[in-house]
């Protein structure tokens, strides 16, 4: 049976996209696979390297800050990982579609025999790599965004509430990156 899984990360954040990744497992499985949260910095990014060996078994999709405000991010989530499996299928046939957490987007339930696991990042390992993947390129895109937006951190706090990002936010105002729809911008 193969199987997809997927899952999502950047959820919480102020600035930026929601990233979910759809993963297939193509090759032979790593060991000390985790949930990305419990892995560091440099783990994951020596996992995603692993994992990215075989690139036609993994796709990304994305909702930009202005889809999160207009969804909002629970459906600017289901949307992200339906744009990932999506794109995943048009490469390869899956039997199986398993989603990190409660919510399995409605063109997933429609089109693909689905199953949704609770703390599955912590379970299956094609979501926990799902999770490490998605982590690291949204990171990456973090890293790429700090050079043009320096004074908000975005190096370190990789667009979260830090008290270092809300303090350059309510001093110099947002980007048009950042989700205004979002506590405390919401409010600005």
């Amino acid at each position: 049976m193969i199987i997809v899984g997927v899952d999502e990360v950047g959820r919480g954040a102020l600035f930026g996209p929601v990233v979910a990744c759809a993963y297939v497992c193509r090759q032979k499985k790593l060991e000390n696979i985790k949930d990305s949260k419990k892995l560091s910095p440099q783990k994951r990014e020596s996992i995603a390297s692993k994992l990215s060996l075989n690139p036609e078994g993994i796709a990304y999709g994305l909702c930009d800050n202005k889809e999160i405000d207009h969804y909002n991010i629970h459906n600017a989530t289901l949307l992200a990982m339906t744009r990932a499996v999506t794109k995943l299928s048009e490469n390869i046939n899956f039997d199986k579609v398993m989603i990190d957490g409660l919510f399995c987007p409605d063109y997933i339930k429609q089109n693909f025999c689905n199953e949704t696991v609770v703390k599955g990042d912590e379970k299956i390992y094609e979501i926990q790599s799902a999770s490490i993947l998605a982590k690291v390129y949204r990171d990456n895109l973090m890293l790429e965004m700090s050079k043009k937006f320096p004074k908000y951190g975005l190096d370190r706090n990789k667009g979260y509430a830090t008290k270092q990002h809300l303090k350059s936010i309510f001093e110099i105002g947002p980007t048009r990156y950042h989700r205004m729809s979002f506590a405390p911008l919401n409010k600005l």
